[in-house]
């Protein structure tokens, strides 16, 4: 006997990834990114934690334009463009030898993190499920929490390759 699985989690299992994604690598695991970053260039914490703050202030700024995007637009191709636009940033990130160009890579992040791993993942699911709405907005936002375990791996690696390896 084949038993069908609901269409819907497999939108949950991919937004969950995506918000795994954007929190091991620029929530959770952004501090991991400081150190190596000092050293390399010799940048204040300060200056590389301000990338970090344009990037939450910037989503915040975006996220209603997202929003009606997503009620106007097919959500399968803003998802693609977000996802390109949050690759860019963190390959121009991964390129970065200048404040400049840190926190444009990260105003670039936030642009496409906050389309694909927050606009468009929750309003699939509130589409898909009209039962277990709550048990799959769950699952999904677990994502991120999950992706808390993903830092101390990508420290390691970081530690081993070299932060821009990481990103690349």
């Amino acid at each position: 006997m084949k038993i069908k699985l609901f269409y819907g989690w497999y939108i949950v299992a991919v937004g969950a990834f995506f918000m795994m994604v954007n929190s091991t690598l620029f929530v959770n695991g952004f501090t991991a990114f400081i150190d190596p970053m000092v050293a390399a260039f010799g940048w204040s914490v300060a200056q590389i934690s301000l990338a970090s703050a344009v990037r939450t202030v910037e989503s915040g700024l975006f996220n209603p334009l997202w929003g009606r995007a997503v009620d106007r637009y097919r959500v399968r191709w803003l998802a693609l463009i977000g996802l390109f636009i949050m690759c860019s940033g963190i390959f121009l990130l991964g390129l970065a030898r200048n404040l400049f160009l840190l926190y444009t890579s990260y105003i670039i992040i936030g642009l496409g993190s906050s389309l694909i791993s927050s606009q468009i993942v929750n309003t699939l699911v509130a589409r898909w499920f009209k039962e277990n709405l709550g048990k799959a907005s769950g699952l999904l936002t677990g994502g991120m929490g999950v992706g808390g375990f993903f830092v101390p791996l990508m420290v390691k690696m970081i530690d081993t390759y070299g932060y821009q390896t990481v990103l690349y």
